[in-house]
């Protein structure tokens, strides 16, 4: 598989980007993966999906909807996706320089599709930003189809949002429209929900989600992450992966030998299942994809 670079972000779209975050509470770039890198990314994710159903490992999330996980085992093109420049630009607004990456899975609202309850992706015990989401559109994201919802200036409500009912956050609630290839961007504090989708096709997007060292990953990597992928991972994904020490977090045996040194190892702890890995549209694994 051809691999395309990414383009950094130019200035405006970083100025915007910030913004966005600070004054709304989200923020959508649009044409941010090139129509190759989009293309690669649909069939890679559609050859998973029909090969997940082949081997009858589907995940349905709310009604027939389908959620794919550790997309980072399953083709390096997700790998790549991890490392875009506005991802990391965004994480690094909100977060920091010290974050990780918390989980990269696939949400696919089908046809037809139930609408997501109102929510936030962070636990109320927190009353700063500890996560931040990133939906990259595969399709155009749009009203009808399940656009992600978000509730604007949420993010500087309190921690606790037990006191709104469901329907007063739906009253609440705007959808974010977007074209394919764009990625929309928030914070853990961020009321936010899928759409429903009324059309005649699947709306398909990619979460990639950071956040701060001492936020329990979604996907626990040490135990997940395959060899193959381990091994040729570069450190900066090894150290969004986990592998990395962050000041008294993730240590092995004690602190490391040196500050930053990597725990190598890790990637082969014993597990009772085997790795998950790429697949065909038959359900067959690819040697590399």
């Amino acid at each position: 598989m051809a691999f395309h670079p990414i383009a950094e972000l130019s200035p405006e779209q970083s100025d915007g980007l910030t913004r966005d975050l600070d004054e709304l509470g989200y923020a959508v770039v649009e044409n941010a993966l090139d129509a190759a890198t989009l293309g690669a990314l649909r069939d890679r994710l559609e050859n998973q999906m029909k090969g997940e159903e082949k081997k009858g490992v589907t995940f349905s999330d709310i009604g027939s909807n389908r959620r794919i996980f550790n997309l980072v085992n399953k083709g390096r093109i997700f790998e790549n996706l991890i490392l875009h420049p506005a991802g990391l630009a965004a994480a690094r607004h909100l977060l920091g320089e010290d974050f990780i990456l918390s989980s990269i899975t696939a949400n696919v609202v089908q046809s037809p599709g139930e609408a997501q309850y109102h929510h936030r992706d962070q636990l109320d015990d927190f009353r700063s930003v500890v996560v931040v989401q990133m939906m990259w559109t595969l399709d155009d994201f749009t009203k009808e189809n399940g656009a992600t919802r978000v509730i604007r200036g949420s993010h500087r409500w309190g921690p606790d949002i037990s006191a709104f009912s469901q329907d007063q956050l739906e009253a609440l609630a705007v959808p974010v429209e977007a074209p394919a290839g764009s990625v929309i961007i928030f914070g853990g504090m961020m009321v936010h929900s899928a759409g429903a989708n009324q059309t005649d096709r699947p709306r398909r997007g990619i979460l990639t989600y950071f956040s701060k060292p001492y936020y329990r990953q979604s996907e626990n990597y040490a135990l997940s992450l395959s060899p193959e992928v381990y091994e040729r991972a570069s450190p900066e994904l090894l150290d969004l992966l986990g592998f990395r020490s962050h000041a008294s977090f993730g240590w092995v045996d004690g602190p490391p030998a040196a500050t930053g040194e990597f725990l190598r190892g890790s990637g082969r702890t014993a597990r009772l299942s085997d790795y998950s890995a790429p697949l065909d549209a038959d359900g067959h694994p690819m040697a590399d994809a």
